[in-house]
């Protein structure tokens, strides 16, 4: 099997909603890394992962990455994946990119549409304006394998 890149993006997340998306992602795993864009490693989040503040507290376009043990998208577990969290011009994403070898094996049989449904759900609690999931960069519609309401084109990770 080959590796590639998969992201999966939420856009336009309200401020009040950002830490609470990135703790339903996270859930109680530990956190490897955080770094901001202009200000370097942040090692003070570790405890109070007020994401929000921070992206905002700086100049506009900003970064953090967090690189965590696991993700968990609904039923799907990820290994060590990279979630960025972006603002510009007031507007919220997050982004998680891993490698289509570090999904959980047990997950692994209907991924797609378990990582739709999780999708979905994530999206409803954090009131993302849009979502989608494909081969990085994601935003290509072609190498796409769920948006908010359709499955495809792509129907294997």
């Amino acid at each position: 099997m080959t590796t590639e890149l998969v992201e999966l993006v939420f856009d336009k997340i309200p401020d009040n909603l950002l830490n609470i998306l990135v703790a339903n992602i996270i859930q109680s795993y530990n956190i490897l890394e955080i770094s901001h864009s202009e200000l370097g490693k942040i090692a003070d989040l570790h405890n109070d992962q007020d994401f929000i503040q921070h992206l905002k507290s700086g100049p506009t376009p900003a970064s953090i990455f967090i690189t965590s043990t696991w993700a968990s998208i609904g039923k799907v577990k990820i290994r060590q994946p990279l979630i960025r969290l972006l603002r510009f011009e007031q507007i919220n994403e997050v982004s998680i990119i891993f490698s289509n070898n570090d999904i959980d094996e047990i997950d692994s049989k209907n991924i797609i549409m378990s990582l739709a449904l999780g999708s979905k759900y994530l999206s409803q609690i954090s009131h993302s304006d849009d979502y989608y999931c494909g081969y990085e960069p994601a935003t290509d519609q072609e190498t796409r394998f769920f948006s908010k309401d359709t499955i495809g084109p792509l129907n294997k990770i």
